[in-house]
């Protein structure tokens, strides 16, 4: 035991020697002064990002350190000041209360102190104590290090030294085998230090040679926000509707001055790349969170991907194009207009601590109301014009239609689709002098008893809203679809009299005359195929009902063939882009009254050019 006591403390000597030189040459001539500022303003976004002002005041020229550095996001990092200043940031020695400091590290936070441990392969408990550490000793080993191959000092990066009661030196190449801990009453420290990033100030001068003002701007994650809304039916034409915000913050303890909750989708292109500024992101991670978020392109198909899926999930919903059109911010107050996209409102001043969540009513407003009865049917024919019979019910029993998807491009008809199968609905206008953002809502009665619950999308002041409220299991119905039967002979049309870049070349089409026949389009062979649709409508209510029905389909419906409705007729696009300008897909909608017991039939036609 003399030769290892011998030789630990030659080892301490020469470690202590060593290091001595730079850690003369890494002191401060003058040490910097703590700078304390204040949240001026935090603008909450719902995807987890939050744009951050901080203020510092300055008293005169000088160096200053701010403990409490910021995580930005890359290229959203700013320090502006009426001073001359120059800003680094660096590691330092922070001192902490225990509670914040989120880890404790017994070798340093118990240094100089007694205490019990029952050391590998023993039972008894041992008196011991790590011996007292600077608390700059960890600039000094790690910067050392870099620099030195000596054993000893690679060795206590991991190991560690205690000391027992007869001044024996035991050391630890691996603390963490230690089986047992025993500590004193009141042992644990109240402050403990941590090696933390910090920004550095150097301002060389200020306006008059008197005092300044800096304030630090960026974007940071740790802070979201969800509207939540509560729709009260006061009675059979008014309601109450209550906007209520979520707030969630896990940045860090704040009072801001100005609180903001952003609605809307912004373009953050770097919200997952954090900004090289803060010296504990790497230059390996920094490449590669920007690899991750370009992907070697500027928005390619994958990150269109994840911005549609966050857009739904997390901001409002809106177009499947997203990003193409430019942004707007409007602010609290402010008349809307077509075309905002991005919605700022001000809920005055609050303070969080980390972790916690507060809840909070934004807006309480009435509105009339009526109840309606929504049906989107779907269309009823696949991209090579087959019977889909998820879209379309061919039995003589009346049935809810099912409604499924067959492309994902039609996510941009989410709003005019959702009511898949025929749903009670609430109609009203945004009473808000805001718009409604994205977000749950609850409906009740006046007596407080739940009704539903679905969801609000986007919807500027004044302009309708639908919220489903229950299927209508009341009002029976039926959509059925058959391919007429055609006798006209197979006749191959010569493709030279078709126009590839003219729409009017098709009007022949048209011609009943040629319904039924094979023609060649650059290449491809076609026939013309003609469908005939009926939508059957029961009310088995004693009270009248509303309808508001909407029919999508792929072809050219027939203006002469229509029976018992005229709808507006809206084209949605191309069935798929080699058919361009052959076959584009339409949707109908239109609105019309059942009286209680009433059964409506209506009729329509359509031509379709299908590929053989």
């Amino acid at each position: 035991m003399t030769n290892f006591k011998r030789w630990a403390t030659r080892a301490l000597c020469c470690v202590a020697l060593a290091l001595s030189v730079p850690f003369a040459l890494a002191q401060d001539s003058v040490a910097p002064r703590e700078l304390l500022g204040s949240v001026e303003s935090i603008g909450v976004f719902k995807n987890g990002v939050a744009a951050i002002v901080e203020r510092y005041d300055v008293p005169e020229a000088g160096e200053y350190v701010i403990s409490t550095a910021p995580q930005p996001l890359h290229g959203a990092f700013f320090v502006q000041s009426d001073a001359t200043l120059d800003a680094r940031a660096d590691f330092g020695n922070v001192e902490l209360d225990l509670a914040d400091a989120n880890d404790f590290d017994w070798t340093k936070d118990l240094a100089g102190q007694w205490f019990q441990v029952v050391l590998p392969g023993e039972t008894t408990p041992k008196t011991v104590r790590v011996p007292f550490v600077s608390k700059s000793a960890d600039n000094v080993e790690q910067d050392y290090a870099l620099r030195s191959n000596y054993a000893p000092v690679r060795a206590l990066r991991s190991g560690v030294f205690l000391e027992t009661e007869e001044h024996e030196m035991i050391w630890l190449a691996n603390p963490g085998e230690i089986t047992k801990i025993l500590l004193p009453p009141d042992a644990l420290p109240k402050k403990v230090v941590r090696r933390r990033s910090r920004l550095r100030l150097k301002i060389t001068k200020t306006p008059n040679d008197q005092g300044a003002v800096v304030k630090i701007s960026y974007l940071t994650k740790g802070l979201c926000w969800a509207p939540q809304y509560r729709v009260t039916l006061k009675d059979d034409n008014t309601l109450e509707l209550t906007q209520s915000a979520l707030v969630v913050n896990e940045w860090r303890d704040f009072s801001a001055e100005k609180f903001t909750l952003y609605s809307g989708f912004p373009r953050i292109l770097f919200k997952d790349a954090l900004s090289p500024i803060d010296p504990s992101v790497s230059l390996a991670s920094y490449f590669a969170s920007l690899n991750g978020n370009l992907g070697g392109n500027y928005l390619g198909a994958s990150q269109r991907g994840a911005i549609v899926t966050q857009q739904l999930a997390l901001n409002n919903a809106v177009g499947f194009d997203v990003g193409t059109a430019p942004t707007y911010a409007i602010q609290d107050g402010e008349e809307n207009a077509d075309g905002v996209d991005v919605y700022a409102k001000q809920v005055g001043a609050k303070a969080l601590a980390k972790n916690e969540r507060a809840l909070f009513t934004l807006a309480r407003k009435d509105a009339e109301y009526k109840r309606v009865v929504c049906w989107n049917i779907a269309d009823a024919r696949d991209a090579n014009g087959n019977l889909n019979p998820a879209n379309v019910n061919s039995s003589s029993e009346l049935l809810p239609s099912a409604y499924a998807r067959t492309t994902a491009g039609e996510a941009a008809f989410e709003h005019t689709n959702r009511f898949v199968e025929p749903w009670d609905v609430i109609e009203f206008n945004n009473p808000l002098n805001y718009p409604i953002t994205t977000g749950p809502a609850t409906t009740i009665s006046a007596n407080d008893a739940f009704i539903a619950q679905d969801m609000f999308y986007w919807t500027n002041p004044g302009e309708k809203t639908l919220l489903p409220i229950t299927k209508s299991l009341s009002v029976k119905v039926r959509s059925i679809e058959n391919e007429r039967d055609l006798a006209q002979a197979q006749v191959n049309f010569n493709p030279t009299q078709v126009d590839p870049n003219n729409l009017t070349d098709f009007n022949w089409v048209t011609n009943e005359s040629n319904w039924g026949r094979f023609f060649v389009f650059r290449g491809i062979n076609y026939r013309i195929a003609v469908y005939d649709a009926e939508i059957t409508l029961i009310n088995t209510r004693k009270d009248k009902v509303e309808m508001r029905l909407s029919r999508q389909f792929t072809g050219q419906e027939l203006q002469e063939s229509f029976e018992g409705f005229e709808p507006e007729t809206t084209q949605i696009g191309y069935q798929n882009s080699w058919e361009q300008f052959v076959n584009k897909r339409c949707e109908m909608k239109w609105v019309t009254v059942l009286e209680p017991g009433e059964t409506k039939v209506l009729k329509f036609s359509y031509l379709r050019l299908i590929r053989q």
